[in-house]
């Protein structure tokens, strides 16, 4: 996974083909969306890339 200007994209690729979900205004949307019905998850605060990740990784695989 790479994060690099609000977007996520697949392993190490910074391609928009590649683009998995897009972060904006502490709402993670899916690709390239910013749609309201696209919304994965959203997020209250500060949050540091460990814990970002952490919440994607519970979001993705767990729930």
């Amino acid at each position: 996974m790479t994060i690099k200007d609000g977007k996520i994209y697949k392993g190490p690729s910074t391609h928009s083909s590649d683009v998995i979900a897009t972060i904006k205004d502490r709402k993670v949307f899916t690709g390239n969306s910013s749609y309201s019905s696209d919304i994965q998850f959203s997020i209250d605060g500060y949050v540091t890339i460990i814990e970002f990740v952490a919440i994607w990784q519970s979001v993705k695989y767990v729930i």
